[in-house]
Protein backbone atom coordinates (compact mmCIF):
# COMPACT_ATOMS: atom_id res chain seq x y z
CA UNK A 1 0.00 0.00 0.00
CA UNK A 2 1.31 3.44 -0.86
CA UNK A 3 1.95 5.48 2.33
CA UNK A 4 0.00 8.66 2.91
CA UNK A 5 1.65 12.06 2.97
CA UNK A 6 1.18 12.16 6.75
CA UNK A 7 3.02 8.88 7.33
CA UNK A 8 5.92 9.96 5.13
CA UNK A 9 6.35 13.16 7.15
CA UNK A 10 6.31 11.25 10.44
CA UNK A 11 8.82 8.74 9.08
CA UNK A 12 11.22 11.54 8.20
CA UNK A 13 10.91 13.13 11.63
CA UNK A 14 11.58 9.79 13.32
CA UNK A 15 14.71 9.33 11.23
CA UNK A 16 16.01 12.74 12.27
CA UNK A 17 15.44 11.98 15.94
CA UNK A 18 17.29 8.68 15.69
CA UNK A 19 20.31 10.34 14.02
CA UNK A 20 20.44 13.03 16.73
CA UNK A 21 20.33 10.55 19.61
CA UNK A 22 22.86 8.30 17.92
CA UNK A 23 25.25 11.24 17.52
CA UNK A 24 24.94 12.18 21.19
CA UNK A 25 25.53 8.61 22.31
CA UNK A 26 28.77 8.60 20.31
CA UNK A 27 30.33 10.96 22.86
CA UNK A 28 31.69 10.20 26.30
CA UNK A 29 29.77 11.39 29.35
CA UNK A 30 30.82 13.46 32.38
CA UNK A 31 29.00 14.18 35.65
CA UNK A 32 28.95 17.98 36.09
CA UNK A 33 29.05 18.08 39.89
CA UNK A 34 31.78 19.49 42.16
CA UNK A 35 30.58 17.51 45.18
CA UNK A 36 30.47 13.73 44.88
CA UNK A 37 30.83 11.87 48.17
CA UNK A 38 33.22 9.27 46.84
CA UNK A 39 35.96 11.44 45.29
CA UNK A 40 35.00 15.06 44.47
CA UNK A 41 34.96 17.98 46.94
CA UNK A 42 35.92 21.23 45.20
CA UNK A 43 33.79 24.22 46.22
CA UNK A 44 34.02 27.58 44.45
CA UNK A 45 34.92 30.65 46.52
CA UNK A 46 34.64 34.41 46.38
CA UNK A 47 37.77 36.51 45.81
CA UNK A 48 38.87 36.19 49.47
CA UNK A 49 39.24 32.41 49.20
CA UNK A 50 37.01 31.92 52.26
CA UNK A 51 33.41 32.81 51.33
CA UNK A 52 31.74 30.15 49.22
CA UNK A 53 29.54 31.19 46.29
CA UNK A 54 25.84 30.96 46.99
CA UNK A 55 22.59 31.05 45.03
CA UNK A 56 21.70 32.44 41.62
CA UNK A 57 24.06 35.42 41.80
CA UNK A 58 26.74 33.15 40.39
CA UNK A 59 26.79 30.56 37.62
CA UNK A 60 29.11 27.68 36.72
CA UNK A 61 29.61 25.78 33.48
CA UNK A 62 31.61 22.77 32.38
CA UNK A 63 34.16 23.14 29.58
CA UNK A 64 35.44 19.97 27.91
CA UNK A 65 37.32 18.74 24.86
CA UNK A 66 39.75 16.12 23.54
CA UNK A 67 42.80 18.29 24.37
CA UNK A 68 43.57 21.03 26.92
CA UNK A 69 43.60 23.55 24.07
CA UNK A 70 40.21 22.57 22.65
CA UNK A 71 37.90 23.24 25.60
CA UNK A 72 34.36 24.29 24.73
CA UNK A 73 31.30 25.06 26.91
CA UNK A 74 29.14 21.99 27.47
CA UNK A 75 25.47 22.00 28.48
CA UNK A 76 23.69 24.67 30.49
CA UNK A 77 25.24 26.91 33.11
CA UNK A 78 23.94 26.16 36.65
CA UNK A 79 23.63 28.26 39.83
CA UNK A 80 25.03 27.36 43.26
CA UNK A 81 23.39 25.85 46.33
CA UNK A 82 22.72 27.97 49.39
CA UNK A 83 23.27 27.54 53.13
CA UNK A 84 25.54 24.69 54.09
CA UNK A 85 25.67 23.67 50.42
CA UNK A 86 27.19 26.99 49.34
CA UNK A 87 30.12 26.64 46.96
CA UNK A 88 28.63 23.58 45.28
CA UNK A 89 26.82 23.51 41.94
CA UNK A 90 23.05 23.14 42.28
CA UNK A 91 22.04 20.11 40.20
CA UNK A 92 18.69 19.69 41.95
CA UNK A 93 15.97 18.82 39.46
CA UNK A 94 18.34 18.71 36.46
CA UNK A 95 20.39 16.01 34.80
CA UNK A 96 24.10 16.73 35.57
CA UNK A 97 25.28 14.47 32.74
CA UNK A 98 27.26 16.23 30.02
CA UNK A 99 28.61 14.99 26.68
CA UNK A 100 32.30 15.69 26.03
CA UNK A 101 32.52 17.02 22.45
CA UNK A 102 34.83 15.08 20.16
CA UNK A 103 35.55 12.39 22.77
CA UNK A 104 34.22 8.83 22.24
CA UNK A 105 32.87 6.93 25.26
CA UNK A 106 35.61 5.49 27.44
CA UNK A 107 38.25 7.86 26.08
CA UNK A 108 40.00 10.71 27.92
CA UNK A 109 38.42 14.15 27.96
CA UNK A 110 40.00 17.28 29.43
CA UNK A 111 37.71 19.31 31.66
CA UNK A 112 37.57 22.66 33.41
CA UNK A 113 34.88 24.40 35.46
CA UNK A 114 34.37 28.14 35.05
CA UNK A 115 32.27 30.42 37.26
CA UNK A 116 31.14 34.04 37.07
CA UNK A 117 28.76 36.73 38.30
CA UNK A 118 25.38 36.09 36.66
CA UNK A 119 24.53 39.82 36.64
CA UNK A 120 27.40 40.38 34.21
CA UNK A 121 26.32 37.89 31.57
CA UNK A 122 24.94 34.49 30.71
CA UNK A 123 28.40 33.09 29.90
CA UNK A 124 31.91 33.23 31.32
CA UNK A 125 33.14 35.09 28.24
CA UNK A 126 30.37 37.67 28.46
CA UNK A 127 31.04 38.31 32.15
CA UNK A 128 34.74 38.80 31.35
CA UNK A 129 33.91 41.31 28.64
CA UNK A 130 31.73 43.32 31.05
CA UNK A 131 34.30 43.33 33.84
CA UNK A 132 32.52 40.87 36.16
CA UNK A 133 34.17 38.57 38.64
CA UNK A 134 35.18 35.30 36.98
CA UNK A 135 37.10 32.17 37.92
CA UNK A 136 38.60 29.11 36.27
CA UNK A 137 39.52 25.76 37.77
CA UNK A 138 42.53 23.69 36.89
CA UNK A 139 42.34 21.66 33.67
CA UNK A 140 42.29 17.94 34.37
CA UNK A 141 41.70 14.65 32.49
CA UNK A 142 38.86 12.19 33.07
CA UNK A 143 38.02 8.88 31.43
CA UNK A 144 34.50 9.39 30.13
CA UNK A 145 31.51 7.14 30.68
CA UNK A 146 28.93 5.93 28.20
CA UNK A 147 30.67 2.68 27.26
CA UNK A 148 28.62 -0.43 26.42
CA UNK A 149 24.98 -1.30 26.95
CA UNK A 150 23.79 -0.35 29.41
CA UNK A 151 26.35 2.52 29.29
CA UNK A 152 28.79 3.05 32.11
CA UNK A 153 28.00 6.01 34.41
CA UNK A 154 29.29 9.49 33.56
CA UNK A 155 32.79 10.17 34.84
CA UNK A 156 33.09 12.27 37.98
CA UNK A 157 35.29 15.38 38.10
CA UNK A 158 37.83 13.58 40.27
CA UNK A 159 40.75 15.86 39.38
CA UNK A 160 38.91 19.12 40.10
CA UNK A 161 40.47 21.45 42.71
CA UNK A 162 38.74 24.23 44.68
CA UNK A 163 39.06 27.68 43.08
CA UNK A 164 37.99 31.27 43.55
CA UNK A 165 36.87 34.29 41.58
CA UNK A 166 38.99 37.28 40.63
CA UNK A 167 38.75 40.44 38.62
CA UNK A 168 39.13 39.68 34.91
CA UNK A 169 42.37 40.37 33.14
CA UNK A 170 42.18 43.15 30.58
CA UNK A 171 44.49 43.92 27.71
CA UNK A 172 46.00 47.41 27.88
CA UNK A 173 47.73 46.82 24.57
CA UNK A 174 46.76 44.51 21.72
CA UNK A 175 48.18 43.90 18.25
CA UNK A 176 46.37 45.43 15.26
CA UNK A 177 43.52 43.46 13.71
CA UNK A 178 45.33 43.27 10.36
CA UNK A 179 49.07 43.32 9.64
CA UNK A 180 50.25 43.26 6.03
CA UNK A 181 53.98 42.73 5.54
CA UNK A 182 56.35 42.27 2.66
CA UNK A 183 57.90 38.85 2.25
CA UNK A 184 61.22 38.54 4.18
CA UNK A 185 60.26 41.38 6.55
CA UNK A 186 60.27 41.23 10.37
CA UNK A 187 56.91 41.53 12.15
CA UNK A 188 56.38 42.23 15.84
CA UNK A 189 53.08 41.72 17.69
CA UNK A 190 52.83 43.13 21.23
CA UNK A 191 50.40 42.68 24.12
CA UNK A 192 50.18 43.66 27.77
CA UNK A 193 47.51 43.18 30.41
CA UNK A 194 46.12 44.78 33.53
CA UNK A 195 45.05 42.61 36.47
CA UNK A 196 46.14 40.80 39.59
CA UNK A 197 49.04 38.37 39.71
CA UNK A 198 52.09 37.91 37.52
CA UNK A 199 50.92 37.16 33.95
CA UNK A 200 52.23 34.45 31.68
CA UNK A 201 51.73 34.48 27.93
CA UNK A 202 51.21 31.94 25.16
CA UNK A 203 51.00 32.94 21.52
CA UNK A 204 48.90 30.87 19.12
CA UNK A 205 48.87 30.56 15.35
CA UNK A 206 45.43 29.67 14.02
CA UNK A 207 44.53 28.47 17.52
CA UNK A 208 47.59 26.22 17.97
CA UNK A 209 50.31 27.01 20.53
CA UNK A 210 53.56 28.32 19.04
CA UNK A 211 56.38 26.50 20.81
CA UNK A 212 58.59 28.78 22.88
CA UNK A 213 56.56 31.94 22.24
CA UNK A 214 55.70 32.86 25.83
CA UNK A 215 56.65 36.55 25.94
CA UNK A 216 54.46 39.63 25.53
CA UNK A 217 56.14 40.27 22.17
CA UNK A 218 55.95 37.83 19.28
CA UNK A 219 58.72 38.44 16.75
CA UNK A 220 58.45 36.82 13.33
CA UNK A 221 61.58 37.22 11.24
CA UNK A 222 61.92 36.67 7.50
CA UNK A 223 58.17 36.16 7.10
CA UNK A 224 56.99 33.97 4.24
CA UNK A 225 53.56 33.21 2.79
CA UNK A 226 53.27 30.19 5.10
CA UNK A 227 53.39 32.58 8.07
CA UNK A 228 50.14 34.20 6.98
CA UNK A 229 47.61 33.27 9.68
CA UNK A 230 45.54 34.51 12.59
CA UNK A 231 47.65 35.18 15.70
CA UNK A 232 46.28 35.45 19.24
CA UNK A 233 47.84 35.60 22.69
CA UNK A 234 46.46 33.98 25.84
CA UNK A 235 47.49 35.81 29.01
CA UNK A 236 47.06 33.93 32.30
CA UNK A 237 47.60 34.47 36.02
CA UNK A 238 47.62 31.94 38.86
CA UNK A 239 48.13 31.92 42.60
CA UNK A 240 46.98 30.04 45.72
CA UNK A 241 44.91 32.02 48.22
CA UNK A 242 43.89 29.51 50.92
CA UNK A 243 43.20 25.81 51.61
CA UNK A 244 40.12 23.62 51.76
CA UNK A 245 40.70 20.48 53.81
CA UNK A 246 44.28 20.23 52.70
CA UNK A 247 43.59 21.19 49.08
CA UNK A 248 44.81 24.54 47.74
CA UNK A 249 42.16 27.07 46.70
CA UNK A 250 43.48 28.38 43.41
CA UNK A 251 42.83 31.67 41.67
CA UNK A 252 43.14 31.53 37.92
CA UNK A 253 42.31 34.01 35.21
CA UNK A 254 43.01 34.05 31.52
CA UNK A 255 42.06 36.23 28.60
CA UNK A 256 42.63 35.84 24.87
CA UNK A 257 43.66 38.84 22.82
CA UNK A 258 41.84 39.90 19.72
CA UNK A 259 43.02 38.09 16.61
CA UNK A 260 45.71 39.72 14.49
CA UNK A 261 45.56 38.59 10.87
CA UNK A 262 49.00 38.55 9.28
CA UNK A 263 49.03 38.78 5.50
CA UNK A 264 52.25 38.44 3.50
CA UNK A 265 52.80 39.89 0.05
CA UNK A 266 55.65 39.76 -2.43
CA UNK A 267 55.97 42.52 -5.05
CA UNK A 268 59.36 42.30 -6.77
CA UNK A 269 60.21 44.52 -9.72
CA UNK A 270 62.72 43.28 -12.31
CA UNK A 271 64.49 45.76 -14.57
CA UNK A 272 67.17 45.34 -17.22
CA UNK A 273 70.69 46.40 -16.30
CA UNK A 274 70.63 49.39 -18.62
CA UNK A 275 68.28 51.26 -20.92
CA UNK A 276 68.81 52.65 -24.41
CA UNK A 277 67.11 55.91 -25.44
CA UNK A 278 64.24 55.29 -27.85
CA UNK A 279 64.22 51.52 -27.25
CA UNK A 280 61.70 49.48 -25.23
CA UNK A 281 62.62 48.65 -21.65
CA UNK A 282 60.70 45.62 -20.29
CA UNK A 283 59.47 46.02 -16.70
CA UNK A 284 58.31 42.91 -14.76
CA UNK A 285 56.64 42.80 -11.35
CA UNK A 286 56.35 39.37 -9.74
CA UNK A 287 53.21 39.64 -7.60
CA UNK A 288 52.16 37.08 -4.98
CA UNK A 289 49.92 37.45 -1.91
CA UNK A 290 48.85 35.15 0.91
CA UNK A 291 45.39 33.54 0.53
CA UNK A 292 43.96 35.36 3.57
CA UNK A 293 43.92 38.66 1.67
CA UNK A 294 40.73 39.86 0.01
CA UNK A 295 42.18 41.73 -2.98
CA UNK A 296 45.23 43.59 -4.21
CA UNK A 297 46.14 46.30 -6.70
CA UNK A 298 49.54 47.38 -7.99
CA UNK A 299 50.62 50.81 -9.20
CA UNK A 300 54.02 51.44 -10.78
CA UNK A 301 55.52 54.74 -11.91
CA UNK A 302 58.26 54.79 -14.57
CA UNK A 303 60.63 57.77 -14.97
CA UNK A 304 59.13 61.07 -16.10
CA UNK A 305 58.58 61.43 -19.87
CA UNK A 306 58.98 57.72 -20.58
CA UNK A 307 56.31 56.33 -22.88
CA UNK A 308 54.35 53.29 -21.64
CA UNK A 309 52.96 50.54 -23.85
CA UNK A 310 52.01 46.83 -23.91
CA UNK A 311 50.53 46.55 -20.41
CA UNK A 312 49.43 42.99 -19.62
CA UNK A 313 46.80 41.52 -17.22
CA UNK A 314 44.21 44.12 -18.25
CA UNK A 315 46.26 46.94 -16.77
CA UNK A 316 45.94 50.60 -17.74
CA UNK A 317 48.00 53.78 -17.82
CA UNK A 318 46.95 56.83 -15.82
CA UNK A 319 48.28 59.63 -18.02
CA UNK A 320 47.52 62.30 -15.41
CA UNK A 321 49.42 60.70 -12.54
CA UNK A 322 51.88 58.92 -14.85
CA UNK A 323 51.21 55.50 -13.31
CA UNK A 324 50.67 51.98 -14.62
CA UNK A 325 47.74 50.39 -12.76
CA UNK A 326 47.10 46.64 -12.42
CA UNK A 327 43.96 45.26 -10.80
CA UNK A 328 42.25 45.14 -8.43
CA UNK A 329 42.62 41.36 -8.44
CA UNK A 330 40.10 39.46 -6.33
CA UNK A 331 41.38 35.91 -6.89
CA UNK A 332 44.71 36.39 -5.03
CA UNK A 333 46.50 34.34 -7.71
CA UNK A 334 50.23 35.02 -8.30
CA UNK A 335 50.99 36.97 -11.46
CA UNK A 336 53.83 38.31 -13.56
CA UNK A 337 52.79 41.87 -14.36
CA UNK A 338 54.61 43.45 -17.30
CA UNK A 339 54.72 46.64 -19.32
CA UNK A 340 57.19 48.34 -21.64
CA UNK A 341 58.63 51.77 -20.95
CA UNK A 342 60.43 53.71 -23.69
CA UNK A 343 62.92 56.41 -22.66
CA UNK A 344 63.02 59.52 -24.87
CA UNK A 345 65.89 60.15 -27.26
CA UNK A 346 68.70 61.93 -25.50
CA UNK A 347 67.84 60.44 -22.08
CA UNK A 348 70.89 60.09 -19.84
CA UNK A 349 71.77 59.19 -16.27
CA UNK A 350 70.38 56.68 -13.77
CA UNK A 351 66.57 56.58 -13.64
CA UNK A 352 64.28 55.48 -10.81
CA UNK A 353 61.03 53.47 -10.78
CA UNK A 354 58.62 53.71 -7.84
CA UNK A 355 55.52 51.67 -7.06
CA UNK A 356 53.13 50.49 -4.38
CA UNK A 357 50.81 47.57 -3.79
CA UNK A 358 47.48 48.20 -2.08
CA UNK A 359 46.23 45.15 -0.19
CA UNK A 360 42.98 45.33 1.80
CA UNK A 361 43.48 49.07 2.19
CA UNK A 362 47.14 48.88 3.29
CA UNK A 363 49.82 50.23 0.96
CA UNK A 364 53.31 48.72 0.76
CA UNK A 365 56.15 49.59 -1.64
CA UNK A 366 57.05 47.48 -4.63
CA UNK A 367 60.50 46.06 -3.89
CA UNK A 368 63.20 44.60 -6.11
CA UNK A 369 65.01 46.69 -8.74
CA UNK A 370 64.41 50.40 -8.26
CA UNK A 371 66.87 51.93 -10.72
CA UNK A 372 68.05 51.37 -14.26
CA UNK A 373 71.36 52.74 -15.48
CA UNK A 374 72.14 54.73 -18.57
CA UNK A 375 73.94 52.84 -21.33
CA UNK A 376 77.73 52.88 -21.35
CA UNK A 377 79.43 55.18 -23.84
CA UNK A 378 82.57 54.13 -25.64
CA UNK A 379 85.11 56.91 -25.26
CA UNK A 380 88.26 55.35 -26.69
CA UNK A 381 89.56 52.06 -28.13
CA UNK A 382 93.27 51.56 -27.60
CA UNK A 383 95.25 48.89 -29.49
CA UNK A 384 97.90 47.22 -27.37
CA UNK A 385 100.46 44.54 -28.22
CA UNK A 386 99.52 40.93 -28.95
CA UNK A 387 96.05 41.83 -30.25
CA UNK A 388 94.92 43.18 -26.89
CA UNK A 389 92.66 46.20 -26.59
CA UNK A 390 91.68 48.65 -23.89
CA UNK A 391 88.16 50.08 -23.96
CA UNK A 392 87.62 53.33 -22.12
CA UNK A 393 83.94 53.58 -21.07
CA UNK A 394 81.60 55.97 -19.35
CA UNK A 395 78.78 54.47 -17.27
CA UNK A 396 77.79 50.99 -16.01
CA UNK A 397 80.77 50.69 -13.67
CA UNK A 398 80.96 47.38 -11.84
CA UNK A 399 78.61 45.73 -14.36
CA UNK A 400 79.42 42.71 -16.54
CA UNK A 401 79.33 43.73 -20.20
CA UNK A 402 79.36 41.71 -23.40
CA UNK A 403 82.06 42.57 -25.94
CA UNK A 404 80.69 41.79 -29.39
CA UNK A 405 82.63 41.81 -32.65
CA UNK A 406 81.64 42.17 -36.35
CA UNK A 407 83.28 42.58 -39.74
CA UNK A 408 80.26 44.15 -41.48
CA UNK A 409 78.15 45.90 -38.77
CA UNK A 410 75.38 43.38 -39.49
CA UNK A 411 76.49 40.08 -38.08
CA UNK A 412 77.72 40.27 -34.47
CA UNK A 413 79.41 37.56 -32.41
CA UNK A 414 80.14 37.42 -28.69
CA UNK A 415 83.84 37.89 -28.09
CA UNK A 416 84.04 38.14 -24.28
CA UNK A 417 82.19 39.01 -21.11
CA UNK A 418 84.10 41.45 -18.92
CA UNK A 419 83.38 43.53 -15.83
CA UNK A 420 83.68 47.27 -16.23
CA UNK A 421 86.19 48.20 -13.54
CA UNK A 422 86.52 51.95 -13.10
CA UNK A 423 85.66 52.74 -16.70
CA UNK A 424 88.15 50.45 -18.49
CA UNK A 425 87.90 46.96 -19.99
CA UNK A 426 90.83 45.01 -21.44
CA UNK A 427 90.09 42.19 -23.84
CA UNK A 428 91.89 39.97 -26.35
CA UNK A 429 90.89 39.51 -30.00
CA UNK A 430 93.24 36.81 -31.44
CA UNK A 431 91.50 36.93 -34.86
CA UNK A 432 92.02 40.65 -35.40
CA UNK A 433 95.10 40.27 -37.68
CA UNK A 434 93.10 38.10 -40.10
CA UNK A 435 90.64 40.91 -40.97
CA UNK A 436 91.09 44.22 -42.69
CA UNK A 437 88.32 45.71 -40.58
CA UNK A 438 86.96 44.85 -37.15
CA UNK A 439 84.06 46.54 -35.35
CA UNK A 440 83.40 46.29 -31.64
CA UNK A 441 80.40 47.13 -29.49
CA UNK A 442 79.40 46.67 -25.88
CA UNK A 443 76.06 45.50 -24.49
CA UNK A 444 74.62 44.70 -21.10
CA UNK A 445 73.63 40.99 -20.76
Amino acid sequence: MKPSVSSVVHARILALVVVSVSSALGQGTVNFNNRVTSNVDAPVFYTNGMTRLSGTNYLAQLYAGPTPNSLAPVGDALPFRTGTGSGYINTSGVDPSRYAPGVPPGMVAYCQVRAWESAKGSSHEQAQAYGGLTGESNIFPVTTGGVGSPPTPPATLAGLLPFGLTRPLMYSNQPPAVVIANKDATVELNVWILGEGMPTFQWKKDGVNIAGQTNPTLTLTNVQHVDAASYTCVASTYWRISEWYGKPVEIRASVTSGASKLCVISMERQLPTAYAPGRKCLVKIQAAVSPNLSAYQVEDQPPVNWTVTNINEGGSYDAINKKVIFGPFLDRAPRTLTYEAIPPLGEAGTKTFTGAASCDGVSLPVLGNQQVQAPARLKKLILLANNEFDLDLEGLEGIELQIEVSTNLVDWALLAIKTNQLGRIRFLDPDAPQHAKRFYRIAAP
